[in-house]
């Protein structure tokens, strides 16, 4: 006997919800969508039936951001400000008014740890992305000293300042989709080791700075310049400079206590850059470093170098 055909069709979207997260194409488990008081633009309001909410900022007619609640609701003194709490689950999609809104980007401070009773508080433990983010903006995740790690979808292409400054992460992939970063992105993190992507080009002020338990870093041969403070303070017990790098800022390596030799490279020297954010017009590449190794043809060049004066008496060829 043949099953009438809506019971196939029953039975398929039966297994289609079971498999659904926040995170699919139709968001199940969304209970409302309100539209809040806020400073500038459109705010939605996503209640879900796990007594969870989400906020987020409408940037056109198909997209829209993920936001925090102090960021972008009008919150009266009486009131306890909502933050996120625990295993975040960001949608790729919800529909408002009958509208359908991509979800494309983390916005400015959206997870950042909220100020409450004069202290920081955040808690966020794990954040799942969808693959239709291709922003991450300023202080997305900034403090969020409970998130130890995060999966960063091939789909961003850009990645703020201080994104994840000051939070718990011991391990990050860096995709080579993320052509662009702002400055101190992982500044002040838990990170131990860090292999950067080929896509990226340019290691940006203080992007590692103050990153204590970071003790070995993997560049490729595609970075031509390490801008200021990039690495201040950090752990690293060993560095090479690739072959490949024609400028270097102020302080890269400065502070960093247990580098004592610095693998340099290049055949050419690299030179200052023209874009950093400091005046000096020689390097201070670290206070611990006690010899600098470089290729042995280029030894006299270095030691001649304008630029790197300080350290003529600590280069010797490799």
């Amino acid at each position: 006997m043949k099953k009438p055909i809506y019971l196939f069709a029953l039975s398929f979207l039966l297994a289609a919800l079971m498999g659904c997260q926040k995170s699919d194409v139709e968001i199940l488990g969304i209970v409302s969508t309100d539209e809040v008081e806020n400073y500038f633009g459109t705010t939605v309001e996503v209640s879900y039936s796990d007594n969870t909410k989400m906020y987020f900022h409408l940037l056109s007619d198909t997209t829209a951001e993920v936001v925090s609640y102090n960021r972008f609701y009008t919150v009266q003194e009486e009131q306890s400000p909502w933050i996120y709490r625990g295993d975040v689950v960001i949608p790729n999609r919800f529909v408002h008014n009958g509208k359908t809104y991509k979800v494309t980007c983390i916005g400015e401070g959206a997870f950042k740890a909220s100020v409450q009773n004069h202290e920081l508080v955040s808690l966020v433990s794990s954040v799942e992305m969808p693959n239709t983010i291709d922003t991450i903006r300023n202080w997305a995740f900034s403090e969020c000293v409970h998130l130890t790690s995060i999966d960063i979808p091939n789909s961003v292409k850009y990645i703020g300042d201080a994104a994840f400054a000051g939070s718990g992460l011991t391990s990050v992939v860096i995709p080579g989709s993320v052509n662009g970063f702002g400055n101190s992105v992982f500044s002040s993190t838990c990170l131990t080791s860090v292999e950067i992507p080929e896509s990226m080009e340019k290691i940006p002020c203080g992007m590692f700075s103050m990153c204590f338990s970071l003790t070995s870093v993997t560049l490729h041969d595609h970075v031509t310049t390490i801008c200021d403070d990039a690495f201040y303070d950090s752990g690293l017990t060993s560095f090479e400079i690739p072959a490949s790098v024609n400028y270097l800022g102020v302080n890269p390596l400065d502070d960093c206590s247990s580098l004592t030799t610095l693998i340099c490279r290049p055949t050419t020297p690299p030179e200052k850059d023209p874009h950093g954010q400091h005046y000096e017009d020689y390097f201070m590449l670290g206070n611990s470093i006690e010899r600098i190794l470089v290729p042995a043809q280029s030894v006299d060049l270095y030691k001649e170098s304008y630029f790197w004066r300080l350290y003529k008496d600590i280069i010797v060829g490799m």
